[in-house]
C-alpha cells in the first residue's frame, strides 16, 4: 500500500490555515467526495501514546474549476445520507472481516 500522504490547505475568513490530510475519495449519488481529518505532525498512524486515533473526519464534496479540485461542504441533510451509508459500509465490511 501506498504510504504517501495528501494534504491539502483550508484557510478561514480570518486567513488562520489548517492543513487537512486526504484519508479517501468516494462516490455517492454520482457526486465525489473527500474524506478529510486534521493534519497531525506529532504523531503517526501507529501513536499508541494518546487517542489521535479518536480524531474528527470531515466529509467534503469535490467538485473541479479552472484552478482543479475544490472543496465544498456538504449541507446537513446530504451529510446525514453519507453518513448513514458510510456506516452501513463499514459495518458490512466488518462483519465480512470477523468471519
Amino acid at each position: 500500500m501506498d504510504n504517501e500522504k495528501n494534504f491539502v490547505l483550508f484557510a478561514d475568513e480570518d486567513g488562520s490555515e489548517y492543513p487537512m490530510e486526504i484519508i479517501d475519495f468516494f462516490e455517492y449519488d454520482g457526486e465525489e467526495f473527500a474524506m478529510l481529518m486534521e493534519a497531525d505532525d506529532e504523531h503517526d498512524d501507529e501513536c499508541s501514546e494518546c487517542d489521535c486515533d479518536e480524531r474528527d473526519i470531515y466529509i467534503m464534496q469535490v467538485l473541479e474549476d479552472e484552478e482543479g479540485e475544490v472543496f465544498v461542504p456538504v449541507d446537513d441533510d446530504k451529510l446525514d445520507e453519507i453518513v448513514d451509508a458510510l456506516e452501513q459500509f463499514f459495518s458490512e465490511y466488518n462483519d465480512i472481516e470477523e468471519e
